[in-house]
C-alpha cells in the first residue's frame, strides 16, 4: 500500500528515523499527530477522487446524449437524402415520358411560349415549382 508514493518500507524508515530524533517520551505523540495527518491526507484524496469520478461520469454521459443526437441528425440527414434522389428519379421520369409524348402533361413544369404571348419579356423561361440545385 502506497500513499503519496510512500511504500511500507519507506514508512517504517520514516517511524525509526522519528524514534530516534524525538526520543521514546514524545514519540507517541507525534505517532498520533502523524496518524491524524495522514487520516486527513487519506480522507481529502478519497474526496477529491470521488468528486474528479462524478465529473467525468457527468462528462461521459453528456458525450453520450450528444451522440445520441447526432445519429439522430444522422439519420434524418440519410432520409432527405432518399428523398431528394426519390425526386430527382421521379424528376427523370416524367421529363422522359414528356419527351416521349407529344403533349406535356407534367404538372411540376409551367412553360410559356413567346410566340403565343406579345407581353412577353426574355426573362420568361420554363419555370419549375421544386428549386434547382443551384439555388442551394
Amino acid at each position: 500500500m502506497t500513499l503519496f508514493g510512500v511504500g511500507a518500507g519507506e514508512a517504517i524508515l520514516v517511524l525509526v528515523l522519528t524514534l530516534i530524533v524525538v526520543g521514546p517520551q514524545r514519540f507517541p505523540e507525534v505517532a498520533r499527530q502523524g496518524g491524524r495527518w495522514f487520516r486527513i491526507a487519506r480522507q481529502y484524496t478519497t474526496e477529491v477522487m470521488e468528486d474528479v469520478k462524478s465529473v467525468v461520469s457527468e462528462i461521459e454521459q453528456e458525450i453520450e446524449d450528444e451522440a445520441k443526437e447526432l445519429g439522430e441528425v444522422g439519420d434524418l440527414s440519410k432520409e432527405l437524402k432518399s428523398i431528394r434522389e426519390e425526386m430527382d428519379n421521379s424528376d427523370q421520369i416524367m421529363s422522359s415520358k414528356s419527351n416521349s409524348s407529344s403533349v406535356d402533361n407534367n404538372p411540376l413544369e409551367i412553360e410559356k411560349h413567346p410566340e403565343n404571348d406579345q407581353n412577353s419579356s426574355p426573362d420568361d423561361q420554363p419555370k419549375s415549382i421544386r428549386p434547382s440545385k443551384l439555388d442551394q
